[in-house]
């Protein structure tokens, strides 16, 4: 199916594949617009350090990992969108003693069966898409008196359109937030760039970025002379919580593990622009 982002762009969503725009073709820029495009998305991006907390990987080896702050006090449920047949992450959160809700349309049930898992097929996105819940629904419905919660979120492409939907207030609702964002490739796009700027700019309201990790499943791209993942893993902590300074990390890091076994990991230095 498709839908129309802002800047008038058609995109092919599913869960199989990450979005990607069709005509009309985007505008001309010059180089050192392309690059200025880029720039400001890959700056919202920059990861910083929370101070006091270390980090811990949740979910198995390789994909279907990621990487928290070591901080599960007082989480009254978890999120989870997008399980397909991979439940690592949410058995992870499990057996702290956390309830999972979990969200995939494409599959019929639950691969593995725990009592701390309630499972719902349906569609997660924005507004805009048809038959899809919305997260503001979500909080309602699964998080009453639930003060902190934690969001896992892999829907390949249609995270874009949850963030630009939800209320700030849905949104302080998590102390942490880890997602992969798909098609960083339109990162310098015309109507692109501007529409992940304003997703971010939200998010960046109520989050700082504490961890990248690059899916070495997609591929580096050069835009304008700026290096990204196309998969970019990304972890937001919760200012309401936790205190942050200036960091010097060097991504991928030890708890980090390639996607694709067989190749190596994505060497991001310390994502700063």
């Amino acid at each position: 199916m498709t839908q129309i982002t802002p800047g008038g762009y058609q995109v092919r969503v599913n869960y199989g594949n990450a979005v990607s725009p069709s005509p009309p073709e985007p505008p001309k820029q010059t180089p050192q617009q392309l690059q200025a495009r880029t720039l400001a998305v890959a700056r919202a991006l920059e990861p910083k350090q929370a101070v006091g907390f270390r980090k811990v990987r949740l979910g198995r080896d390789f994909d279907g990992g990621y990487i928290l702050l070591d901080d599960f006090v007082d989480i009254g449920a978890a999120l989870s969108f997008g399980v397909s047949d991979d439940v690592s992450w949410d058995l992870d959160i499990a057996a702290r003693n956390i309830l999972v809700h979990q969200f995939d349309h494409t599959v019929e049930r639950s691969p593995v069966d725990n009592p701390l898992f309630r499972f719902y097929r349906q569609r997660v996105s924005g507004t805009v898409v048809p038959g899809a819940v919305s997260l503001d629904s979500i909080v309602e419905r699964c998080l009453a008196g639930c003060e902190r919660a934690i969001l896992k979120i892999d829907i390949e492409g249609d995270e874009w359109e949850v963030f630009k939907s939800a209320s700030p207030a849905s949104l302080e609702r998590f102390s942490q937030i880890v997602c992969e964002f798909h098609a960083l490739k339109h990162a310098g796009d015309v109507g692109w760039s501007e529409y992940f700027q304003d997703t971010l700019t939200k998010l960046r309201a109520v989050f700082e970025v504490v961890h990248v990790h690059g899916n070495n499943a997609g591929p580096f791209v050069n835009i304008a002379n700026v290096v990204l993942p196309d998969l970019l893993e990304v972890t937001f902590a919760n200012r309401r919580y936790y205190e942050f300074a200036e960091t010097n990390e060097i991504f991928p890091t030890a708890l980090d593990q390639p996607n694709l076994p067989a190749g190596p990991d994505m060497r991001l230095g310390c994502f700063k622009f």
